[in-house]
């Protein structure tokens, strides 16, 4: 199994918009990628992302903080239902 990487959810809870979001996220992939990890490893990282911030404390968010997690979470379930690449 692998772990997500310490701060990721931080960063992108914290972004300016959504484009930064979908970077952050594709970014995360590509060094996955580059770690030579393989597309199963990756797929688990993308769902335990998704997990981790469905279960995010959501009560304390702005509605800018809240929007960038609902944004992440369309861009991973895009990946998980359409491919890594997708």
């Amino acid at each position: 199994m692998i772990q997500l990487k310490e701060g990721e959810i931080e960063k992108i809870i914290s972004c300016d918009n959504p484009q930064l979001v979908k970077y952050v996220i594709t970014d995360t992939i590509g060094s996955l990628k580059e770690e030579g990890l393989i597309h199963d490893l990756i797929m688990c990282y993308i769902q335990e992302l998704d997990l981790s911030l469905a279960l995010y404390k959501c009560s304390s968010l702005s509605n800018k903080e809240a929007d960038n997690i609902r944004f992440a979470q369309e861009i991973l379930m895009n990946k998980i239902l359409n491919g890594i690449d997708a």
